[in-house]
């Protein structure tokens, strides 16, 4: 299957119509590197902790 440029940053099981108005419709671009690095950031705080905690039981 041919691929075109646009293809290549979106997964093959998601078509990219739904993605693109995913992106449009509830991603705005300044949203995004902050809050995903947040959310990251928390999430892998909260992994250390909760192995810390289930060390020292």
């Amino acid at each position: 299957m041919p691929s075109s440029p646009i293809d290549d940053s979106v997964p093959p099981m998601i078509p990219r119509s739904k993605v693109h108005c995913h992106h449009s419709n509830h991603l705005s671009i300044p949203f995004f590197p902050t809050d995903f690095i947040f959310l990251f950031e928390v999430l892998f705080s909260t992994s250390v902790q909760m192995n810390n905690w289930s060390l020292t039981m």
